[in-house]
């Protein structure tokens, strides 16, 4: 049996930002996604600050300046539920913020990477999630502020579409979910070295205890989607039920509408079908 790392899964922040806080693995990893060579001295490992996406509402937010090509490069790892809004945001206060200040030179073009994360769904890690909330394709790039840009990848994508320059990174991203990875995974020094960064072995603990956290929290914000997603289909269903029923000249008054708003999701799709099939359903 081949030997396996445990490390902690890239969807954390804690992994993510112990692994791109490194100025080498951060460079490469943005040149693949952006096309075109980027070289940074330093990462700013967690972005605060007016105007960026609050924490904890993003996973992690990291930048690092490309002086000699006058480029500041955010990038942040963002939750699949309001991803875009909160990349824009984050995209307009780095265009705003771009000027170096004391030291080094303003840049000139700003690029933000988004990585979006779907929300764990399912308790067997190691494989790509079956759903997203929105269905998104591996790359997807926008205009951004000043002509900049804002390119979205998406590592747990059922995409067919992966550059081949990123195919090495998404399958990182998707093996590191399942707590550990085989050796033969480290084929490459880059690779090796965000596995170092992300091994549990060296890691203090309390950023094994971070990383802890982290997972309770997905876990909590994964329950409450699904839940807000399943009273809005019931909420759904009763209205599509009390329209049903007007529409066959049932009259709709208060107590049905109590019921409306009491009854169970399976009993109001029996009703609709009922009533949309001319099944003889009644009020």
């Amino acid at each position: 049996m081949a030997a396996k790392r445990p490390v902690v899964a890239l969807r954390y922040g804690t992994a993510l930002r112990r692994a791109f806080g490194d100025a080498a693995v951060f460079s490469a990893f943005v040149s693949d996604v952006l096309g075109e060579p980027v070289r940074v001295a330093s990462v700013r490992v967690e972005l605060r600050g007016r105007g960026r996406v609050p924490v904890p509402m993003a996973i992690a937010g990291l930048g690092g300046d490309d002086e000699a090509r006058g480029l500041r490069v955010e990038l942040w790892a963002l939750h699949e539920v309001a991803y875009r809004e909160r990349a824009e945001r984050a995209h307009a206060t780095a265009w705003a913020d771009r000027a170096a200040g004391e030291h080094g030179a303003a840049a000139k073009r700003v690029v933000t990477v988004v990585v979006v994360v779907p929300l764990a769904r399912e308790p067997a890690r190691g494989r790509r999630a079956a759903q997203y909330a929105h269905a998104l394709d591996a790359v997807v790039e926008r205009a951004g502020e000043g002509g900049g840009r804002v390119v979205f990848v998406a590592p747990w994508a059922e995409s067919e579409a992966v550059p081949e320059a990123l195919r090495a990174w998404f399958e990182l991203f998707v093996a590191s979910d399942a707590g550990a990875v085989a050796e033969e995974a480290a084929r490459d020094a880059m690779t090796r070295r965000v596995l170092h960064a992300i091994e549990r072995r060296t890691m203090r603990w309390g950023e094994l205890e971070a990383a802890l956290d982290e997972s309770l929290w997905e876990e909590e914000l994964a329950r409450r989607f699904r839940e807000a997603r399943q009273r809005g289909y019931r909420e759904g269903l009763a209205e599509n039920a009390l329209a049903a029923m007007q529409a066959r000249g049932c009259e709709v008054d208060a107590e049905v509408r109590a019921w409306a708003g009491r009854a169970g999701v399976e009993e109001l799709r029996q009703v609709v079908d009922a009533l949309r099939g001319g099944g003889g359903g009644r009020a």
